[in-house]
């Protein structure tokens, strides 16, 4: 009696266990291929914005691999350690809701301008994991702020946390993004204070909403490159691909470390949130 007593006792507590278990649906991974140079050039001008606008659509200009590393890191080894269960890719991007997104935003008038904005800039410019849509997040709600008529309940964070109702809690974004920078200091000055001192720096930035969209979490993580970029100056404009992607693989791997080393004591009361 004593042990049938205790099984049931094991299975209602198991029982009890999952259904408190908050679940995370992953409803972006991607990477932008413009390097931004704002902290390298002071009055950044229109002749390296473009350049670098080139750079990022030159075939050979290849983030893609760094972006599935990435990926990989996080679903092998980051997801697991969250308090929260990750759905499994499959369940979310094949998700029909998810898959037609699109063609939903499409039909009101605020849906067709924002579609144009993903054709004219998204995609040239930013790369996706297989599968995965250009969504845009509203960075007005982003912020806790509602700017250009954007409120919380029509931002695309809440729209695609909808898609998921009943499958999760929240919905993450997950972003790369490579800039030129000077690295700091420990104690928080620029090193040498020079342009001749740059090096590219990696951004990792990890977003989570919860049923409302209203941003409950982020990790924000930098990485900078071992190498130096030399006499940025002079060579600005006559930068290949070939040049800079090295230094990207470098800032990734840096800031793939710092990741590791603080996303498991950054997201263990994460559950708490949603």
């Amino acid at each position: 009696m004593k042990t049938l007593f205790s099984i049931f006792l094991i299975a209602v507590l198991s029982a009890s266990t999952f259904a408190q278990t908050k679940r995370v649906a992953v409803v972006q991974f991607r990477a932008n291929k413009v390097i931004g140079a704002s902290d390298m050039f002071f009055g950044l001008d229109n002749n390296i914005t473009r350049h670098l606008t080139t750079i990022a659509e030159d075939p050979r200009f290849k983030v893609m691999p760094i972006l599935e590393e990435f990926h990989q890191l996080f679903f092998k080894d980051f997801a697991p350690q969250m308090p929260v269960e990750v759905l499994p890719e499959n369940v979310v991007l094949n998700t029909p809701g998810y898959r037609n997104y699109f063609k939903e935003v499409e039909k009101n008038p605020r849906g067709a301008k924002l579609m144009a904005i993903v054709g004219k800039i998204e995609e040239p410019h930013y790369i996706a994991m297989k599968g995965y849509l250009p969504l845009i997040e509203d960075e007005s709600t982003r912020f806790g702020t509602q700017l250009s008529g954007t409120t919380t309940k029509n931002s695309t964070q809440r729209q695609i946390m909808q898609v998921f109702e009943g499958q999760a809690d929240g919905v993450m974004f997950i972003h790369l993004d490579f800039a030129m920078g000077r690295k700091k200091s420990l104690g928080g000055f620029v090193t040498n204070g020079l342009v001749q001192d740059g090096r590219m720096v990696a951004k990792g930035r990890i977003t989570l909403y919860n049923r409302e969209g209203k941003r409950v979490f982020e990790i924000i993580k930098e990485g900078y490159s071992e190498e130096k970029y030399n006499r940025i100056a002079g060579l600005s404009l006559e930068t290949k691909p070939e040049d800079l992607l090295p230094m990207c693989k470098s800032a990734a791997k840096n800031l793939f470390k710092e990741l590791e080393e603080s996303f498991p004591k950054m997201t263990r009361k994460v559950d708490a949130k949603l």
